[in-house]
């Protein structure tokens, strides 16, 4: 496993896992940006949802063990050098976002090339999850629910969630 500070924030390539290549953008004080891809260093189209660019925030990274911690002055985010599993904690140490499951496979649709991601987080907690689009099946909070965000019909799929602690 290796990784690098960049002008942004940190990038990981972890020893084993679906990730090759993991890299975390400082976007503000309480905002990191995590991008996991399949290939170090892939080139990704640029987001349709947000524009927001990296901020200009003071930051520290170290190596500590088998992780690697990227601290702001808000948040701790702490990478496994072994898996590259996320989780975020405040700066008292307590855990809010921990990342317990991941998986990334290629398959083809339609004669292309894509990813199929799936990832699980804070397993076991009472967090409540909402979004992931406009859903037909009468379900708000998605605790515990497995989403396929797949556009079909009346359902709308947008690969983004919110929890009711405000972290997304």
């Amino acid at each position: 496993a290796t990784f690098h500070q960049t002008p942004a924030g940190v990038t990981i390539a972890p020893a084993n896992g679906s990730a090759k290549e993991i890299r975390l953008q400082v976007m503000a004080d309480n905002i990191v940006h995590v991008v996991k891809v399949d290939q170090a260093g892939k080139e990704l189209t640029p987001s349709l949802m947000t524009i927001a660019k990296p901020c200009a925030c003071t930051f520290d990274v170290k190596k500590s063990g088998d992780a690697v911690t990227l601290t702001t002055k808000k948040l701790v985010a702490t990478v496994s050098l072994k898996d590259g599993r996320v989780q975020f904690a405040d700066k008292g140490g307590a855990v809010f976002l921990k990342q317990d499951a991941e998986d990334m496979k290629p398959v083809t649709v339609g004669g292309k090339p894509y990813l199929a991601v799936k990832q699980g987080f804070n397993f076991g907690t009472k967090d409540a999850f909402y979004g992931t689009g406009q859903h037909q099946n009468n379900q708000v909070n998605l605790n515990g629910e497995d989403v396929d965000l797949l556009q079909h019909n009346m359902d709308i799929a947008i690969p983004f969630l919110v929890s009711d602690k405000n972290y997304g």
